[in-house]
């Protein structure tokens, strides 16, 4: 059984949590927010599983997804500055297309140090 979305409220919290319990298999019944379904998704939907989604051959080498950071890209801030500084192919400075990169830290606020800000 899984419950997507449900209210938790505790000594004023407000929060919405997900909740998910497992048994020895040998549980027939799926309940997916207290409703039957015949399967229960990674993302706790019941309909089409889109965590088993592929690239589309289609788009190979015309779709480009660049707001997600992929892995580690770690340089030394005196390399990073002069990558900034340096002309594209446009003639124009990086700096003019590369922007910081944030993530969910930097949106709720957390405080970091500027040696932990990446570009």
């Amino acid at each position: 059984m899984a419950w997507s979305d449900r209210e938790w409220s505790l000594e004023g919290a407000a929060v919405r949590i997900s909740v998910v319990g497992f048994d020895d298999g040998s549980q027939t019944e799926r309940l997916l927010d207290g409703a039957p379904v015949p399967t229960i998704n990674p993302d706790l939907t019941s309909s089409v599983d889109i965590t088993s989604a592929k690239p589309l051959r289609e788009n190979r080498g015309i779709c480009l997804r660049t707001d997600e950071k992929g892995g580690a890209f770690d340089i030394p801030d005196d390399l990073a500055q002069q990558m900034l500084r340096a002309e594209n192919a446009s003639g124009k400075p990086n700096s003019a297309v590369i922007k910081r990169w944030v993530n969910g830290m930097d949106a709720a606020g957390a405080q970091r140090s500027d040696a932990d800000q990446p570009l």
